[in-house]
This record gives C-alpha cells, structure tokens and sequence, in this order.
C-alpha cells in the first residue's frame, strides 16, 4: 500500500515538472524584446515603426537614438521606453533608476535628462569651489543642470540617475527622443527600435524582415 503512494507521488511529481517546463518553452515561445537596427550607417527610418506597429503580436514599440557624443554616449529614448544600454559588443543591458524619476510623455522635447551614476558635473564644464574641495569631483544629481552641447546649449535639468552593470555603462545620458534629435539636429533619425512581442517569435521575425528589408537587421535580445 505504501509503494503505491510512493509510485503516485512520483508520477504527480514527474507530471508537475514537465508541466512547469511545457509551460517555461511556451512562455519563451511567446514572449520577447526584438531589436531592429540599420545594416549600415544610415540609420533606422522613422516610418519603420508605424510598419513594425502594424504587425500582428507587435506589443509595443520603442524608439531609439544613439549619438556618440563627447565625453558621454548620449541616448534618446520615448519617454515611455525602458531604459537601455547598449555595450560596445552589441548586447544590450537595462538600466536600473535608483533616483528620480523617469519621463513622462509631457517630457519629450523639454531639457530633461537622466543622468548615470558615474557621470559628473565637471565632466560637462563645472569648475567646482576654490580651496581644499577643488579637486574633487561631483555627480551630476537630481535637480542640478548642466549643459551638454557646450557654453552655447541649452541648461538640461536632471530628472533622475540610472544605474547599470558593469558601471562603466553607467557613463551615458538619457534624453527624451525630441530633445535628442533637437539637440543634435536629427530631426526624424532613430537607430534603434526595441519590440515587444508575444505569439510565435520565429514566425514574428520571419515576418518582420520581409515587411522591414534587409537593410535592417533584426533580431531577439531577450524572452
């Protein structure tokens, strides 16, 4: 009688765990962030989101803009798009807000900023005070401006600060998609789109690039 339980617990069990792992494939299956990005150097066009958005299981779409600015990659986002970092090997990494607060929708077009944790105010012209404090440096901090094209640029006030693993990806500075495109004068330029999906995601991605071209690529970054 014992060994008969024992035996049905043991199927329950076993029953269970390929219940759980059916259910981990499909979720996999269908759920993922896919990238989009240009082959070459041109860039994502604007109307490629309207396309991708017209897709059947296309969540969300996220537009992007990447500048390698001086001293600090700059990064303009929708100002309802997670915040991503892409790293100089092509993964892409999200960042974590540990103050602050995030965009809002109102947000896009004003100078606002989020700044990372190892970006300082003197990285972009702050002389600091005179005496024993003058070599030190000092993060840029919610609240605080600064200006990021130069003496002549507009002062962007520091919404939040973000951080990301490793730091050192924490040396970039988000801005709402306007602003980035008014700033470095990219009126309709994107780099990158991020795309949220659910339902079959290599039948997803197969479609996406005969409606897209091959002049983009495209590919699944997380699921």
């Amino acid at each position: 009688m014992a060994a008969g339980r024992v035996g049905e617990v043991m199927r329950v069990s076993v029953a269970v765990i390929l219940a759980f792992a059916a259910l981990s494939l499909a979720a996999r299956a269908w759920a993922a962030v896919v990238e989009v990005k240009s082959a070459g150097a041109e860039g994502v066009p604007d109307e490629t989101a309207t396309k991708a958005m017209a897709i059947k299981g296309i969540r969300k779409v996220e537009r992007y803009l990447v500048i390698k600015a001086q001293p600090h990659e700059v990064i303009g986002v929708d100002p309802d798009a997670r915040l991503r970092v892409l790293t100089p090997e092509g993964s892409v990494v999200e960042a974590k807000l540990e103050s602050g607060k995030a965009f809002r929708k109102e947000d896009d077009g004003r100078n606002v900023a989020i700044v990372g944790s190892n970006v300082y105010a003197e990285d972009y012209g702050y002389r600091g005070t005179m005496g024993a404090m003058a070599t030190m440096k000092h993060l840029l901090e919610v609240g605080q401006t600064f200006r990021l094209t130069g003496e002549s640029g507009p002062r962007l006030r520091v919404l939040g600060t973000f951080s990301a693993k490793p730091e050192a990806l924490a040396q970039r500075v988000f801005l709402p998609l306007a602003t980035a495109q008014k700033l470095f004068d990219r009126p309709g330029k994107l780099s990158h789109l991020f795309l949220t999906t659910e339902g079959d995601t290599e039948a997803l991605l197969k479609e996406l690039k005969s409606a897209l071209g091959s002049q983009l690529q495209v590919r699944v970054v997380s699921r």
